[in-house]
């Protein structure tokens, strides 16, 4: 109960590729209550303001399966055209950040233990700026610290979008063969 959230793929006339599998979740304990709260990552339209999409929505877990949208004045309202999202304590302080993989540049959230998060991409270099898939934090280095491996798709950009059709000749998606150029994987180590 609480949460609200519909997803918007943002499709319109055309067939765009990264429709067709946007959206992602995190079940995270943001306040160190003990309960699960709620990540949802959004999708939009592609072409449009990012402004104008959708924000992604953080939802605090009241207990007894209720839930509240806590997004508002949070700083975790991402409207990048979101993909997934991860969950680690990558500054080793006790609370779960959030990293977002988005359709261009994603976003690093550092959880400041109030209910409110503030956007740490750029001062720790983890942007990019591929159609990020997924990612996931791990310590690779057994350094005590958690690194960040992000999963990145295809290039792609509407430029480079093609026409597809099923067998009965209907605007349908393309899959990942039709475009030439798979996108590198990128590991980010935290010194």
């Amino acid at each position: 109960r609480g949460i609200d959230f519909v997803h918007d793929s943002g499709h319109q006339e055309r067939f765009l590729f990264p429709e067709m599998s946007s959206g992602g979740a995190a079940l995270f304990d943001m306040d160190a209550d003990g309960d699960l709260d709620a990540y949802l990552v959004q999708g939009g339209e592609i072409l449009a303001d990012p402004a104008s999409r959708p924000a992604n929505q953080l939802y605090r877990n009241l207990g007894g399966g209720r839930f509240e949208n806590a997004s508002a004045g949070s700083g975790a309202e991402d409207r990048g055209y979101g993909m997934g999202v991860a969950a680690g304590d990558y500054d080793n302080d006790g609370l779960t950040d959030l990293y977002v993989t988005n359709l261009g540049a994603n976003t690093l959230l550092r959880n400041l233990g109030d209910g409110r998060f503030e956007d740490r991409s750029a001062s720790a270099g983890v942007s990019g700026d591929d159609w990020s898939a997924s990612a996931a934090f791990l310590d690779i280095d057994a350094d005590g610290w958690l690194d960040l491996y992000v999963v990145n798709y295809v290039h792609w950009n509407p430029d480079l979008e093609r026409d597809c059709y099923t067998d009965a000749g209907r605007p349908d998606y393309c899959g990942p063969n039709s475009y030439a150029s798979p996108a590198q994987d990128r590991l980010y180590r935290n010194n």
